[in-house]
């Protein structure tokens, strides 16, 4: 009987030995479990900080958008616009850098020409000033550009009398 009670003693034992093993082998399951719930759950609170910088992105880029087009329109809507008067500001600022860049053009020419200088593309200097001439006058036939008609006559005549010189001066050096 004895020998039973021991037995029993023993196999009792070896299965508690065997549930501490399996419990551990869990416990340590349990462990690892939980650490990963951990990662994806700060992953996940990683990700949901990165969505939302994301959205807040999207929404920055549509009102950057919106400005553009806004800006887009703005700028359209000004250079289709008929000035009201005279003193329209836009029609004084084309003026003026249209006239200085004539003027600088001219001057560079008349300079040249008057040096007997060759170096100048005088075809090159003709199309540029020709353009600017263009562009006033087609900026004068939509009302963008406003002068007087002293003002129109005088930049015609400084223009003439420029091409004239010019001309002038290629017909010279044909002869030679």
């Amino acid at each position: 009987m004895l020998d039973g009670v021991l037995s029993i003693a023993r196999d009792g034992t070896q299965k508690l030995e065997e549930q501490t093993k399996i419990q551990a082998k869990i416990q340590s399951m349990l462990e690892h479990q939980q650490n990963i719930m951990e990662d994806v759950y700060r992953d996940l609170g990683d990700f949901k900080e990165i969505q939302k910088r994301l959205d807040e992105v999207d929404e920055l880029n549509n009102v950057i958008d919106i400005n553009i087009q806004n800006h887009r329109k703005f700028l359209t809507d000004l250079l289709n616009k008929q000035p009201k008067s005279q003193n329209s500001q836009i029609s004084d600022l084309i003026a003026s850098l249209i006239l200085n860049i004539q003027d600088a053009v001219i001057e560079m020419g008349f300079a040249h020409t008057e040096k007997g200088e060759y170096e100048v593309e005088i075809s090159e200097l003709l199309t540029i000033e020709d353009d600017i001439k263009s562009t006033i006058d087609s900026l004068t036939e939509k009302g963008l550009y406003l002068e007087s008609s002293d003002d129109r006559l005088l930049r015609q005549q400084k223009y003439q009398r420029h091409i004239k010189k010019l001309y002038d001066f290629i017909q010279e050096e044909a002869k030679k």
